[in-house]
């Protein structure tokens, strides 16, 4: 009963829209969804609305996804619970009830959710962004960082917390194919479509930064 509340309370948490909010709050008139990649997440609102609402919008959700998971800690939940709790707060953040179910990429509420587990999978995660961000290849280093935490998850954190890593990892990845059929029907290269969106998270037609000629 504690551990389904807590999951509960994870998702709901992760669901709420915060970068939506916080943009209609400072940019009336900007929708998140017209602009850029279309989604709520603090990429998109760092390249399209600004540097000061992302920095507020990262640790905002940075905390949607760890106090759900320290809430869990808190109710007693063994890992396996734990481990459900970090997902939950994922895939709110991805598919959320309040903003249609389609949200942001996770990789912040994730972050959180990741920390909450333990500080190890915090360090390698921010290794590979920092990583990423030096090599202005930030997608790359997200997705490199991903790929890795299952196995440092599995030596620091065990079994439950390395399955928790693979459920976010698969969000992640269907995250960036989302639409991809649209892509593949345009008649444009399979290869390069799945290896854009997969490696560079890269949308055909959507441009990163203004109006998306879509909507």
């Amino acid at each position: 009963m504690r551990a389904g509340l807590c999951i509960l309370i994870g998702y709901l948490v992760g669901s709420v829209p915060t970068g939506m909010m916080l943009v209609r709050r400072l940019r009336p008139g900007v929708d998140l969804r017209r602009v850029g990649t279309g989604n709520l997440g603090t990429s998109n609102i760092f390249r399209n609305v600004g540097r000061g609402p992302a920095v507020v919008v990262g640790p905002v959700q940075f905390a949607q996804g760890l106090f759900p998971v320290l809430l869990g800690r808190w109710a007693g939940l063994d890992d396996a619970g734990l481990a459900a709790v970090a997902v939950a707060t994922v895939v709110g953040n991805v598919w959320p009830v309040w903003a249609g179910f389609d949200g942001g990429r996770g990789i912040a509420v994730a972050t959180g959710a990741v920390a909450g587990l333990g500080y190890w999978g915090l360090a390698v995660l921010l290794a590979f962004y920092a990583a990423g961000l030096a090599l202005t290849e930030i997608a790359i280093g997200v997705l490199a960082g991903f790929l890795v935490l299952p196995a440092v998850e599995l030596f620091a954190a065990g079994s439950a917390a390395a399955v928790a890593a693979l459920a976010m990892l698969a969000v992640v990845l269907l995250r960036r194919l989302a639409g991809a059929h649209a892509d593949l029907a345009s008649g444009r290269d399979r290869a390069a479509v799945l290896a854009g969106r997969l490696l560079r998270d890269q949308r055909p037609g959507r441009p990163l930064v203004g109006r998306s000629p879509d909507v």
